[in-house]
Protein backbone atom coordinates (compact mmCIF):
# COMPACT_ATOMS: atom_id res chain seq x y z
CA UNK A 1 0.00 0.00 0.00
CA UNK A 2 3.04 2.12 0.58
CA UNK A 3 4.48 1.18 -2.45
CA UNK A 4 1.38 1.99 -4.87
CA UNK A 5 0.46 5.22 -3.26
CA UNK A 6 3.82 6.73 -4.23
CA UNK A 7 3.56 9.02 -0.63
CA UNK A 8 7.06 8.41 0.99
CA UNK A 9 5.95 7.49 4.65
CA UNK A 10 8.88 8.23 7.31
CA UNK A 11 6.98 6.44 10.23
CA UNK A 12 4.45 5.40 11.81
CA UNK A 13 3.32 8.11 15.36
CA UNK A 14 0.19 8.52 17.74
CA UNK A 15 -1.00 10.37 20.17
CA UNK A 16 -4.07 8.40 21.63
CA UNK A 17 -2.90 6.26 24.47
CA UNK A 18 -4.79 3.28 23.54
CA UNK A 19 -3.15 2.83 19.68
CA UNK A 20 0.44 2.90 20.99
CA UNK A 21 0.20 -1.21 20.19
CA UNK A 22 -1.58 -0.47 16.96
CA UNK A 23 1.05 2.18 15.76
CA UNK A 24 3.94 -0.32 16.71
CA UNK A 25 1.85 -3.01 14.69
CA UNK A 26 1.79 -0.60 11.70
CA UNK A 27 5.01 0.13 11.92
CA UNK A 28 6.44 -3.44 12.22
CA UNK A 29 3.93 -4.67 8.68
CA UNK A 30 5.11 -1.48 6.70
CA UNK A 31 8.78 -1.47 7.93
CA UNK A 32 8.70 1.58 8.75
CA UNK A 33 10.34 3.69 12.06
CA UNK A 34 8.50 3.15 14.77
CA UNK A 35 8.39 1.82 18.18
CA UNK A 36 8.95 -2.28 18.74
CA UNK A 37 5.54 -4.29 19.33
CA UNK A 38 6.76 -5.45 22.54
CA UNK A 39 7.83 -2.58 23.97
CA UNK A 40 4.48 -1.15 23.09
CA UNK A 41 2.42 -4.00 24.72
CA UNK A 42 4.34 -3.66 27.62
CA UNK A 43 4.11 0.06 27.84
CA UNK A 44 0.19 -0.52 28.63
CA UNK A 45 0.72 -3.08 31.03
CA UNK A 46 1.01 -1.32 34.63
CA UNK A 47 2.00 -4.70 36.27
CA UNK A 48 4.46 -5.59 33.89
CA UNK A 49 6.09 -2.19 33.41
CA UNK A 50 6.75 -2.46 37.21
CA UNK A 51 8.13 -6.01 37.09
CA UNK A 52 10.75 -5.33 34.67
CA UNK A 53 11.48 -2.05 36.82
CA UNK A 54 12.07 -3.79 39.95
CA UNK A 55 14.29 -6.52 37.77
CA UNK A 56 16.26 -3.53 37.18
CA UNK A 57 16.71 -2.12 40.61
CA UNK A 58 14.55 0.69 39.59
CA UNK A 59 12.23 2.20 42.46
CA UNK A 60 8.69 1.30 42.41
CA UNK A 61 5.50 1.81 44.33
CA UNK A 62 4.62 -1.21 46.78
CA UNK A 63 2.06 -3.21 44.29
CA UNK A 64 -0.06 -6.72 43.46
CA UNK A 65 -1.82 -7.96 40.51
CA UNK A 66 -5.24 -8.80 40.57
CA UNK A 67 -6.44 -11.48 38.10
CA UNK A 68 -9.66 -10.94 37.01
CA UNK A 69 -11.34 -14.60 38.71
CA UNK A 70 -9.95 -13.42 41.94
CA UNK A 71 -12.68 -14.42 45.08
CA UNK A 72 -12.89 -12.39 48.29
CA UNK A 73 -10.40 -14.70 50.14
CA UNK A 74 -7.50 -13.51 47.12
CA UNK A 75 -8.20 -9.79 47.11
CA UNK A 76 -8.15 -9.89 51.36
CA UNK A 77 -4.60 -11.60 50.93
CA UNK A 78 -3.46 -8.92 48.09
CA UNK A 79 -4.76 -5.72 50.30
CA UNK A 80 -3.32 -7.42 53.65
CA UNK A 81 0.46 -7.72 51.24
CA UNK A 82 -0.17 -3.62 50.29
CA UNK A 83 -1.67 -2.06 52.59
CA UNK A 84 -4.31 -0.09 53.40
CA UNK A 85 -5.65 2.92 52.46
CA UNK A 86 -3.48 1.95 48.78
CA UNK A 87 -5.12 2.58 45.20
CA UNK A 88 -7.04 -0.10 43.02
CA UNK A 89 -6.27 0.55 39.48
CA UNK A 90 -6.72 -1.50 35.84
CA UNK A 91 -3.71 -2.83 34.24
CA UNK A 92 -4.76 -2.10 30.93
CA UNK A 93 -6.48 1.41 31.98
CA UNK A 94 -6.45 5.20 30.05
CA UNK A 95 -7.19 8.31 31.90
CA UNK A 96 -7.59 6.58 35.24
CA UNK A 97 -11.16 5.65 34.74
CA UNK A 98 -11.87 2.61 37.56
CA UNK A 99 -8.86 4.07 39.41
CA UNK A 100 -9.85 4.58 43.14
CA UNK A 101 -8.55 5.17 46.41
CA UNK A 102 -9.62 2.05 49.25
CA UNK A 103 -9.26 2.19 53.06
CA UNK A 104 -9.97 -1.47 54.12
CA UNK A 105 -11.21 -4.67 52.78
CA UNK A 106 -15.11 -4.25 52.69
CA UNK A 107 -14.36 -1.40 49.62
CA UNK A 108 -11.55 -3.58 47.90
CA UNK A 109 -14.35 -6.15 47.27
CA UNK A 110 -16.85 -3.67 46.86
CA UNK A 111 -14.70 -1.77 44.57
CA UNK A 112 -13.21 -4.70 42.64
CA UNK A 113 -16.61 -6.43 41.66
CA UNK A 114 -18.62 -3.33 41.01
CA UNK A 115 -15.20 -2.65 38.30
CA UNK A 116 -15.20 -6.13 37.10
CA UNK A 117 -18.98 -5.71 36.35
CA UNK A 118 -18.63 -2.28 34.32
CA UNK A 119 -15.59 -2.93 32.43
CA UNK A 120 -17.05 -2.65 28.57
CA UNK A 121 -15.09 -3.58 25.81
CA UNK A 122 -17.00 -1.79 23.17
CA UNK A 123 -16.90 1.37 24.75
CA UNK A 124 -13.28 1.02 25.76
CA UNK A 125 -11.54 -1.57 23.50
CA UNK A 126 -8.50 -1.46 25.49
CA UNK A 127 -9.93 -4.19 27.86
CA UNK A 128 -9.78 -6.57 25.24
CA UNK A 129 -6.32 -7.00 26.15
CA UNK A 130 -7.78 -7.85 29.60
CA UNK A 131 -9.57 -6.67 32.84
CA UNK A 132 -7.16 -7.78 35.25
CA UNK A 133 -6.27 -5.21 38.29
CA UNK A 134 -3.56 -4.03 40.42
CA UNK A 135 -3.54 -2.45 43.74
CA UNK A 136 -0.70 0.16 44.53
CA UNK A 137 0.61 1.83 47.80
CA UNK A 138 -0.12 5.11 48.80
CA UNK A 139 2.44 7.75 48.15
CA UNK A 140 2.77 11.14 49.73
CA UNK A 141 3.92 13.94 48.41
CA UNK A 142 3.04 15.88 44.69
CA UNK A 143 2.24 14.44 41.31
CA UNK A 144 4.47 15.51 38.21
CA UNK A 145 3.75 15.36 34.50
CA UNK A 146 7.40 14.56 32.41
CA UNK A 147 7.07 14.20 28.81
CA UNK A 148 10.15 12.26 27.34
CA UNK A 149 11.11 11.96 23.34
CA UNK A 150 12.99 8.97 23.00
CA UNK A 151 14.57 8.43 19.32
CA UNK A 152 16.11 4.98 19.06
CA UNK A 153 15.78 4.38 22.53
CA UNK A 154 17.95 7.42 23.60
CA UNK A 155 16.22 10.30 25.64
CA UNK A 156 16.63 13.32 23.01
CA UNK A 157 14.42 15.43 24.97
CA UNK A 158 12.35 16.05 28.03
CA UNK A 159 9.90 18.75 29.72
CA UNK A 160 8.14 18.40 33.23
CA UNK A 161 4.65 20.01 32.07
CA UNK A 162 3.08 20.16 35.45
CA UNK A 163 2.90 19.39 38.88
CA UNK A 164 0.32 19.22 41.56
CA UNK A 165 0.27 20.19 45.16
CA UNK A 166 -0.28 17.13 47.87
CA UNK A 167 -4.19 17.49 48.11
CA UNK A 168 -4.78 17.50 44.64
CA UNK A 169 -6.55 21.38 45.39
CA UNK A 170 -4.03 23.03 42.62
CA UNK A 171 -1.38 22.49 39.40
CA UNK A 172 1.47 24.49 38.88
CA UNK A 173 2.87 25.26 35.14
CA UNK A 174 5.29 24.79 34.78
CA UNK A 175 6.82 22.40 37.93
CA UNK A 176 8.70 24.17 40.99
CA UNK A 177 10.65 21.18 41.73
CA UNK A 178 14.19 21.88 42.79
CA UNK A 179 16.97 20.41 40.44
CA UNK A 180 18.05 17.19 42.23
CA UNK A 181 14.58 16.39 42.25
CA UNK A 182 14.32 16.73 38.82
CA UNK A 183 17.78 15.10 37.85
CA UNK A 184 16.24 12.13 39.92
CA UNK A 185 13.06 12.04 38.57
CA UNK A 186 14.14 12.12 34.79
CA UNK A 187 17.23 9.51 35.62
CA UNK A 188 14.00 7.24 36.94
CA UNK A 189 11.58 7.75 34.13
CA UNK A 190 14.54 7.41 31.24
CA UNK A 191 15.18 4.55 32.68
CA UNK A 192 12.09 2.63 33.20
CA UNK A 193 11.50 3.43 29.41
CA UNK A 194 15.09 2.25 28.21
CA UNK A 195 13.99 -1.12 30.24
CA UNK A 196 10.68 -1.61 28.40
CA UNK A 197 12.85 -1.55 25.35
CA UNK A 198 14.37 0.97 22.61
CA UNK A 199 11.52 2.98 22.15
CA UNK A 200 11.16 5.48 19.78
CA UNK A 201 8.10 8.64 19.58
CA UNK A 202 6.75 10.96 22.74
CA UNK A 203 5.78 9.24 26.07
CA UNK A 204 3.99 11.02 29.06
CA UNK A 205 4.51 9.75 32.23
CA UNK A 206 3.09 10.45 34.99
CA UNK A 207 4.93 10.55 38.80
CA UNK A 208 5.39 11.43 42.53
CA UNK A 209 8.17 12.81 44.66
CA UNK A 210 7.51 11.48 47.73
CA UNK A 211 9.05 13.37 51.15
CA UNK A 212 10.08 9.53 52.10
CA UNK A 213 10.41 7.64 48.92
CA UNK A 214 11.73 10.30 46.12
CA UNK A 215 11.30 9.71 42.92
CA UNK A 216 8.18 7.17 41.70
CA UNK A 217 6.54 6.31 38.52
CA UNK A 218 3.07 5.55 38.56
CA UNK A 219 2.60 4.99 34.93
Amino acid sequence: MVVQSGVRYDGVFTLVEDNGPLAARLASRLRLPGSPEHAAYTARNKVRVREIMRERGLSTPTFMLLQSTFDVEELKRAGDAVGYPCFLKPVYGVGALFAEKVRNHGELVQAFQRVQAEMNTTERPIYHFGKDMMLEGMMGGSEIQLELMMQRGELVYHCFSSQYSADRRWLVFPSNLTAAQKDELLALAAGAVKAIGPYDGVIHTEMFYSPTHGAQLIE
